[in-house]
């Protein structure tokens, strides 16, 4: 199977799901965008990121969608982690 090229401009658009999901989650929740922005940008968070985006492109998806989804799934993964984390302090 020959290898995937990846898009040029992968670097940037990960960088922009990262971003604009930790604005986003900012102004509709009132959290701290620079403290989403970290969790968003570590190692773990971006390998995630990139992962799903690039999965939409492989599924025909176009850029926006696939980054849509991406940044989607990166909510309900900081949701669910945040829920995790809540449960734990009050038991």
């Amino acid at each position: 199977m020959p290898a995937r090229s990846l898009p040029a401009n992968l670097g940037d658009n990960v960088g922009a799901i990262a971003a604009y999901t930790a604005q986003s989650l900012a102004e509709e929740f009132g959290k701290d965008a620079e403290r989403l922005l970290a969790r968003f940008t570590t190692p773990a968070a971006l390998d995630f990121i990139t992962h799903t985006y690039l999965s939409g492109l492989d599924q025909g998806q176009s850029p926006a969608k696939a980054a849509s989804d991406a940044g989607v799934a990166l909510i309900r993964m900081w949701a669910e982690v945040t829920l995790a984390a809540q449960e734990h302090i009050t038991l």
